[in-house]
């Protein structure tokens, strides 16, 4: 959870221009068409984020809980803290980051690795990235 917090802390501190109360930041980004902007959005959508979330909530939150819990409320408590990260972003939306939290969490408890929830984020993240520049 304290690694959580530093990244949070960071992103806020590196990222200062963004509304972190709405998703202002967010749409400006989602509304450039350059190329260029695409690109780097895509990549930080589809390859960092999962990369680095699952590493953070599946790689050390949730293990970390089912020490202390048995695992479904570890994936359940993990998966809050998911959504929880996401307020920023989505607002009273997180609930929705939270669900796709709970599969990616079960991938992580049935596989015993980050392999599959890393690849389930990036689609996802990938999904909602094209749904919105298609819109």
């Amino acid at each position: 959870l304290a690694r959580a917090l530093m990244l949070l802390s960071a992103i806020a501190w590196l990222a200062p221009s963004f509304d972190l109360g709405t998703d202002a930041g967010f749409q400006h980004l989602f509304g450039a068409d350059h190329p260029v902007s695409r690109a780097l959005i895509f990549t930080a959508a589809v390859i960092a984020a999962p990369l680095g979330e699952e590493a953070v909530f599946r790689g050390v939150l949730l293990p970390g809980f089912a020490r202390q819990m048995p695992p479904g409320w570890a994936l359940v408590l993990s998966s809050a803290v998911f959504a929880l990260f996401h307020v920023p972003s989505h607002g009273a939306g997180a609930i929705f980051p939270g669900l796709p939290g709970l599969v990616f969490g079960w991938a992580r408890l049935r596989t015993g690795n980050l392999t599959a929830p890393v690849l389930l984020h990036a689609t996802n993240n990938a999904l909602v990235v094209l749904l919105q520049w298609t819109q």
